[in-house]
């Protein structure tokens, strides 16, 4: 008891006395900044563990074989979490979802056949990913609703696409920042599964793939018979 409440001591003087009022009040935004910060705790851990155990003569098959069975998992459910996290209705975060599992099994298995391992692309990496999961969960508690409203100007979507404002279709104009985020990030998944296709292209007709496209079909036909409700974590 006396080693829990010094340790309670310390956190509420490090931690607590330093967060501001809305947020002890809010466990919900709260644990989202907790969750962030755990999440960068596990992408450094992630980084060193291998090279730990390679510079300690202690690694092994299985424990690689783990290594990236917990990132599969990890990156799964960071996805959801921060899709969600950002007012994503459930059947969109599925999408995001569905892109990541595809990329990472399909890259698990070219790693093992061929020994190369794609972590991303040019601009995006498995790392960049990792610290943006973290960095986000951080930033939707401390600035949870804001960014729920926050839309992207008329004015940049007519830029972007090159016709005039009065032409915007009236389903582009309420668009939200997380929606985008969401668009981009699916399709840097497809760039980095083409990549992956590339070294092998049997990767297609793999029973993973062949499972992953089923998921994809089944998740569009369940469009347009069920709506899942959006629920808020926070």
């Amino acid at each position: 008891p006396l080693l829990e409440s010094g340790y309670a001591t310390i956190v509420e003087g490090l931690v607590l006395n330093h967060l501001p009022k809305e947020l002890l009040e809010s466990p919900g935004r709260l644990m989202l900044i907790v969750a962030g910060v755990l999440n960068l705790i596990y992408c450094i851990a992630d980084n060193t563990d291998g090279r730990h155990a390679r510079r300690t003569k202690r690694s092994s098959h299985i424990g690689e074989y783990l290594d990236h069975g917990l990132d599969c998992v990890t990156s799964l459910l960071s996805t959801f979490l921060l899709m969600t996290a950002l007012g994503a209705e459930s059947y969109y975060a599925a999408w995001a979802v569905l892109s990541v599992a595809l990329v990472t099994v399909c890259c698990h298995i070219v790693h093992q056949e061929q020994g190369v391992m794609i972590r991303g692309n040019r601009f995006f990496s498995v790392d960049e990913a990792m610290l943006a999961f973290g960095l986000g969960l951080m930033a939707v508690g401390f600035w949870y609703p804001s960014y729920i409203s926050m839309t992207v100007p008329v004015e940049w979507i007519a830029t972007t696409v090159g016709i005039p404002p009065q032409y915007i279709p009236a389903s582009l104009v309420n668009t939200r920042i997380a929606e985008i985020l969401l668009v981009f990030f699916v399709l840097s998944q497809l760039q980095v599964f083409l990549s992956i296709v590339s070294l092998d292209k049997t990767i297609l007709t793999r029973p993973c793939s062949i499972l992953m496209y089923a998921n994809i079909a089944i998740l569009a036909v369940s469009y347009t018979h069920l709506t899942l409700p959006t629920k808020r974590i926070v």
